[in-house]
């Protein structure tokens, strides 16, 4: 079964690819997550959302490496799953990953991290939420508050 994965994975038809990872979510072994990692790196934006949006039930490590490098997409649809899927992480151990990139230069990436810190209750976000409160964008100023009230 697996090798049938890597197979159309490795399809040249990117709708082949994309329902690939969609069954591999459908799946939800932890032992799929490269294969969903990997995925990320395709060339076709649908596939990569798809990736995005299948790990955000995987709080490994590696998983949440690629979620973090996904917000940075040139595709926005997939930058925005990639967002989404952080906020739902559930263990706290996650914040420590996800702490050094609240104060990132890029907006967007900040107000990601700071949803997914806020959504985690993860104590050691305080700091870097009030730090954001000086950001020149609006959005990581509001991200930042909500941090804070939780």
């Amino acid at each position: 079964m697996r090798h049938d994965f890597l197979q159309r994975l490795a399809s040249p038809d990117s709708t082949v690819r994309r329902i690939a990872v969609l069954e591999l979510a459908d799946n939800g072994f932890a032992d799929d997550a490269p294969l969903l990692i990997a995925a990320l790196g395709d060339s076709a934006p649908d596939v990569r959302v798809e990736a995005a949006r299948a790990l955000e039930g995987y709080d490994e490590p590696d998983a949440i490496n690629a979620l973090l490098a996904a917000l940075r997409d040139n595709d926005v649809v997939v930058a925005a799953a990639a967002a989404h899927s952080l906020s739902e992480l559930k263990n706290g151990a996650a914040a420590a990953q996800l702490l050094p990139h609240a104060a990132d230069a890029d907006p967007f990436v900040c107000v990601a991290v700071l949803r997914a810190l806020r959504e985690l209750r993860a104590p050691g976000s305080f700091a870097p939420a009030m730090a954001a409160l000086q950001a020149s964008d609006a959005l990581v100023r509001r991200q930042a508050v909500s941090v804070l009230a939780t």
